[in-house]
């Protein structure tokens, strides 16, 4: 699924716009308070983070701006901004910026704060050949057709949703942050079904 303001962003880039975007204050170094502070960007590209995956795509957006509050560069989570508005004003031109060098940095940076969580699922036969997305590797088959499968995650958000689009057909293994979180969430859908 697209992140909310992907296309507003994406015409920006294109066009050369600046926007003022409502984002998480933390990502802003003059800007020591917490939560949400409205901030004028100069957008200079669009990239997509994704896992290697044999069907399908997934993955996050991530926005390359100079932010114009602290004078310096920024990789910002596009489904973390809160609301976008595009202004009439251009961006700057920056010809020593190089967004695929500068990209290649930031991309090893987000890996080290956020290394991919690896799941391990028992899953039915049923899940196995008609639900299972992405990238799994079979660990254990099973003589029903059920197999022991891992499949790598970005977040510890996608392996919640990862497991619980499963449904009945997936039983969390490792790792037990997750286990123990579709649990209660399942626990908390049933309660209010029941």
């Amino acid at each position: 699924m697209e992140p909310t303001h992907l296309e507003t962003i994406r015409a920006a880039v294109l066009g050369s716009y600046q926007l003022d975007i409502l984002y998480p204050s933390s990502s802003c170094s003059k800007f020591t308070g917490t939560g949400v502070l409205w901030r004028r960007i100069e957008p200079y590209g669009l990239v997509f983070k994704g896992l290697s995956r044999r069907h399908i795509r997934t993955g996050r957006w991530y926005l390359v701006a100079f932010c114009q509050c602290c004078q310096s560069f920024h990789t910002l989570r596009v489904s973390d901004i809160e609301q976008v508005y595009v202004r009439e004003e251009l961006t700057t031109p920056r010809p020593d910026f190089d967004l695929h060098a500068y990209w290649r940095e930031a991309r090893k940076q987000l890996e080290k704060q956020h290394p991919p969580i690896s799941l391990k699922l028992h899953v039915t036969a049923n899940a196995r050949y008609s639900a299972l997305h992405g990238d799994v590797n079979v660990l254990k088959e099973n003589a029903d057709g059920g197999a022991i499968v891992q499949v790598n995650v970005e977040s510890l958000d996608d392996a919640i949703s990862y497991a619980l689009g499963l449904g009945a057909d997936a039983t969390v293994l490792e790792p037990s942050q997750v286990r123990v979180a579709v649990a209660a969430t399942a626990h908390a859908i049933a309660e209010i079904y029941g």
